[in-house]
């Protein structure tokens, strides 16, 4: 492990330069994880980015792994599953595969993307329903002998449409 790699060194890519690219490569390669492709040539790399309409050339995407690799995104292994000749194994060739911190630091984007796209709109049913409870509260405490147990199912259900509110 490199002397300047830090625990949040994984999150590097999402402010760099080509982000975005960073971004894609780290997406398709989560991905092919989910569908159990685990380890992938950049020339596999290349073909899901293609499905995702961006074009990358496989030198670029050569050098967008070398820096996650640096990051402690992806781990390089070498490739020699192809090889048929002396001279071709000494050709650098590589897999390359999410680390768990890889994998990780994308999920969490993905689920802050997702957080951010989520509806806040303020629910009038939610505040209707809270106004009807509270009523009904109201009610119960006029009462010389207020149902402990209306009060408490209303007392559950203000909170939990509260919680909604919040959520």
């Amino acid at each position: 492990m490199p002397a300047t790699r830090t625990p949040f060194s994984v999150f590097a890519y999402v402010t760099a330069d080509k982000a975005t690219r960073y971004r894609a490569v780290t997406a398709a390669m989560l991905r092919a994880k989910e569908q159990f492709r685990l380890h992938l040539r950049p020339t596999e790399i290349v073909d899901l980015l293609v499905d995702d309409d961006l074009a990358i050339d496989v030198d670029e995407v050569t050098v967008l792994l070398a820096q996650l690799d640096d990051w402690g995104n992806i781990r390089t292994d070498p490739d020699t599953a192809e090889v048929a000749s002396v001279e071709e194994f000494y050709q650098p060739r590589h897999l390359y595969q999410l680390t768990a911190q890889g994998e990780a630091a994308e999920r969490a984007l993905r689920h802050f993307e997702q957080s951010l796209v989520q509806p806040g709109a303020l629910q009038t049913a939610a505040l209707r329903d809270i106004r009807a409870l509270l009523l009904e509260l109201a009610g119960l405490t006029a009462d010389d002998e207020p149902d402990a147990a209306k009060a408490h199912r209303a007392l559950l259900a203000l909170s939990a449409r509260f919680g909604e509110l919040t959520d």
